[in-house]
């Protein structure tokens, strides 16, 4: 099925973004390395959403190497948690 959050447009999450390449993961993050930075864990929270293509996914189906986009924000402690994982292509609607 296609992701569409009812609550996005009233309560946007994440003020970050990020894009890169996956590293690898920790049992509770994932290593993401960018152009201007060398690999670094983001927490993954309970909730993170994966989206690939457009269309809901899971961590697992998350290949390590690809190129990804990330929406996060800061919690508490001031480390970085993803709220979504974005990969993959997204085609045209008809």
């Amino acid at each position: 099925p296609v992701y569409r959050s009812v609550t996005e447009h009233i309560i946007p999450r994440g003020d970050l973004a990020f894009s890169g390449v996956v590293a690898g993961f920790t049992p509770d993050a994932v290593l993401i390395k960018t152009r201007s930075a060398p690999a670094r864990p983001l927490l993954l929270r309970p909730d993170t959403r994966f989206l690939e293509g457009g269309v809901a996914s899971h961590r697992d189906n998350l290949p390590v190497n690809q190129m990804v986009f990330i929406r996060a924000g800061k919690h508490i402690e001031g480390r970085l948690e993803v709220y979504q994982v974005i990969w993959g292509e997204i085609t045209p609607g008809r």
